[in-house]
């Protein structure tokens, strides 16, 4: 896999997401609940001839949870 990134939402919650690939259509995948970015470990040898983006959603994987307003 390649390095966690993390972007920064309005409200500041922080999103993590990994780019495989330089090449090709981009193809983005989220994460159900239960899952990670290991989830797509096997089927990213299926598409190589992509850029792939996947990301977690907060509180999930690499992704701190949501921020809150106080």
């Amino acid at each position: 896999m390649s390095e966690t990134r993390f972007i920064t939402l309005s409200d500041g919650t922080r999103i993590a997401y990994e780019v495989v690939g330089e090449e090709g259509p981009p193809l983005l995948l989220f994460n159900g609940v239960t899952t990670t970015h290991f989830f797509w470990e096997e089927m990213l040898r299926r598409w190589s001839d992509r850029r792939i983006i996947l990301w977690d959603y907060p509180g999930h994987g690499s992704s701190p949870p949501a921020e809150t307003p106080e």
